[in-house]
């Protein structure tokens, strides 16, 4: 991305605030002029007072000096205020707009993004969008409106001295940032590299902490995230180093500029030009002119990550899918209505970002209202994408996915996920309590739906064993609950949520074959009234499902009810006949 793009961007970002940033630049530009007029007005004062006048000719000084002192303090402390308070208002839409946007697209358009790459960009990437605001913007406003009032004062006093300011000025302003970009850039690039890689070092590290502790293994983890911290420092010692190079330079001008000034401004007081009273004011003057110029080579550093974090933000964000929607079909309320709805799948092909083929080829499956079927196949089939296909987070690459008769794509997002509920292989729960992890999906319940609703899903006596009921705390990812349970609080709290279609992928994934055989039936008689897609490695359960469709290879090989597959004598009655063998082996083994 250009940078005339990122600035377009930026700009764009920050016009519902740029009242507030206008007036902080105001603000800033004052307590700078204040600050430069300070200096100049105390070299006159000082150098007028040498000559011991009356105290009437000095109280004009006297008094600006006062002011300029006075206003100096008000108008940076005012500047610091507004600007700050513009900047988070600007950050903080900004957060909540990437917030808005990924949600949509995960878990299926961000599985080329860890989590700490997503969270990097997420927290670190927004917060250093910030400093375009207060950090580099303002510097660069402040220095050329003020930098042009102090060139035209001097000019009036000195022509030359004016002249001589304006080109150091120059020079500071726009060949001195220029150096510090050519040796800042690919590194702010780099370091934003390194600390998305740390970010995902250090997640990874924190989530097999527990286990290679115990282990003794964790060792391995801990050394390569000290490597790569290692790594993270000489980057910033590099940039580091390239704005001090920067900052000196941008010295050495002003010092130059200074010297050159006092050089000229002599020869006008020799000359009988300029007042010998007005010396002081000729060198005094440029010399806190360009302490308003020093933050420039910061400024610039700054910008490199900037741009860096936003161009990292944007390539996030511009995934968005946007559903098109036909002109001939109208958005409906109906789905969103929680009432029984109908999905069908016609001849649906499904790819993943990325992928060379499609992983779901020409599937088309009806589920009527209130129906439930189940979708079966060996590993790598395609179930799981197709469940993605299903509750909209993976758009069909082609065919169409239709709820109650509509196109499911005409709807939006918020439409469809409002009507199909996907139930995780391991469903998220927060650190909290049950009842707030529950209340997510609606937190108008009351307690007495609360425990309804786990009653449904067979929580019931779990929950009459917990010391603090509904305000037990379940732990980082529900870490205090079992497999089995997290499952059923995961589909209690779908269940909440009132979505008329479920989408229930492998919830027994990593269960033991009798809980995973309880788990489903629970499951199946806790959504029944519900339209139900139940994705499932496990056949046993399986058997009062209204249809089951096998997958391989992204294909249907075969549909049916239970008794129709297993008479038919195919992959479904192979597979069944094996978990049967299985069952007879462990009960033997079990009585044994």
């Amino acid at each position: 991305m250009s940078e005339t793009s990122t600035l377009r961007w930026l700009v764009d970002l920050a016009r519902p605030q740029q009242g507030r940033l206008v007036a902080a630049a105001i603000l800033g530009a004052a307590a700078a002029a204040a600050s430069v007029a300070l200096m100049g007005t105390a070299a006159y004062l000082i150098a007028r007072a040498s000559q011991q006048p009356p105290i009437l000719t000095l109280t004009v000084a006297i008094v600006a000096v006062r002011f300029f002192g006075i206003s100096r303090a008000v108008a940076r402390y005012a500047e610091r205020l507004v600007g700050h308070d513009a900047a988070f208002r600007v950050v903080s839409d900004l957060r909540v707009a990437v917030y808005r946007r990924v949600v949509p697209l995960a878990p299926a358009r961000l599985d080329d993004h860890s989590s700490g790459d997503v969270l990097t960009r997420f927290a670190s990437d927004v917060d250093t969008v910030s400093d375009a605001y207060l950090r580099v913007f303002p510097p660069f406003a402040v220095a050329g409106l003020v930098g042009t009032l102090s060139v035209a004062v001097l000019a009036v006093i000195d022509l030359w001295v004016g002249a001589a300011l304006a080109v150091g000025l120059i020079v500071t302003i726009a060949v001195v940032p220029r150096v510090v970009a050519a040796s800042t850039t690919r590194a702010q690039a780099t370091l934003a590299s390194l600390r998305t890689t740390h970010a995902e070092q250090v997640l990874e590290m924190l989530e097999v902490l527990p286990e290679t502790w115990v282990a003794g293994t964790s060792r391995p983890f801990l050394d390569r995230v000290h490597d790569q911290r290692r790594q993270l420092l000489n980057a910033e010692v590099q940039i580091a180093g390239s704005a001090g190079r920067g900052q000196a330079l941008g010295t050495l001008v002003a010092g130059v500029t200074v010297v050159a000034c006092l050089a000229l401004g002599t020869r006008s007081v020799t000359s009988g030009d300029v007042d010998g009273v007005l010396l002081a004011v000729l060198v005094l003057t440029p010399l806190a002119t360009f302490d308003v110029a020093a933050p420039l080579p910061d400024a610039v550093r700054r910008w490199g990550a900037v741009s860096a974090a936003t161009g990292r933000i944007r390539e996030l964000v511009d995934r968005e899918w946007e559903p098109v929607v036909s002109g001939a079909v109208e958005p409906s309320s109906a789905a969103g209505e929680h009432e029984p709805a109908h999905i069908e799948l016609d001849m649906v092909s499904v790819r993943w970002p990325g992928a060379a083929e499609p992983t779901v080829r020409e599937v088309s499956v009806l589920v009527p209202e209130g129906g439930r079927i189940a979708v079966v196949g060996p590993s790598g089939s395609g179930k799981s994408t197709l469940a993605m296909a299903m509750a909209g987070f993976l758009p069909p690459e082609s065919g169409s996915v239709s709820i109650d008769g509509l196109d499911a794509q005409s709807l939006g997002q918020a439409e469809w996920h409002a009507t199909v509920g996907l139930l995780e292989q391991r469903p998220y729960l927060f650190d909290t309590t049950v009842a707030e992890n529950l209340l997510l999906a609606d937190p108008t319940a009351t307690r007495a739906a609360l425990d309804e609703v786990l009653r449904r899903v067979g929580l019931a006596p779990w929950l009459s064993t917990l010391p603090e009921g509904l305000d037990t705390p379940v732990g980082e990812h529900g870490r205090q609950l079992s497999g089995g349970q997290q499952q059923r609080l995961g589909l209690a709290r779908l269940l909440l949520s009132a979505h008329p279609v479920l989408v229930l992928d492998e919830p027994d994934e990593h269960l033991d074959a009798v809980s995973a055989d309880a788990l489903m039936a629970d499951l199946l008689g806790a959504a029944r009234g519900r339209t139900t897609v139940v994705i499932s490695h496990r056949l046993v359960p399986l058997a009062g499902v209204d249809e089951i469709v096998v997958l391989d290879g992204g294909r249907v090989i075969e549909s049916g009810t239970h008794g129709a597959l297993v008479a038919r004598g195919g992959w479904y009655a192979r597979t069944w006949m094996r978990e049967q063998e299985l069952a007879v082996i462990a009960e033997a083994a079990a009585t044994t």
